[in-house]
């Protein structure tokens, strides 16, 4: 069970990561916008641009679909190095498209 989450806490913070089942973090993201540096969603939440292809792939109605296109792609590990740090640079937040696992498979695939 998730607890209550007081944004404030996290004020001042240079980067805050929100790692909760899908569904759960579009709250915890709203709550810290403007409170931290960078926030970085690890679930599902704000890994689609379009609020209505969530209802399709995740069975839920996104509740912040204006936070969806200030929401930055993780940068592929395939970017040049320079690239990513511009990109996170800009960014207040980032979402993650790829698992860990699917990130080790691909490293060992061009291996």
């Amino acid at each position: 069970m998730l607890s209550a989450i007081d944004p404030t806490e996290a004020i001042g913070c240079d980067v805050a990561f929100v790692a909760v089942p899908s569904g759960h973090s579009q709250a915890i993201v709203a709550s810290l916008v403007g409170k931290v540096g960078l926030i970085v969603d690890l679930g599902a939440d704000f890994r689609l641009k379009d609020p209505a292809a969530y209802e399709q792939w995740y069975h839920f109605t996104h509740q912040q679909p204006e936070l969806l296109a200030e929401a930055v792609a993780e940068v592929a590990h395939e970017s040049p190095p320079a690239e990513r740090v511009r990109s996170v640079r800009r960014a207040r937040l980032t979402r993650f498209r790829t698992t860990a696992s699917e990130h080790c498979r691909s490293r060992a695939m061009s291996s």
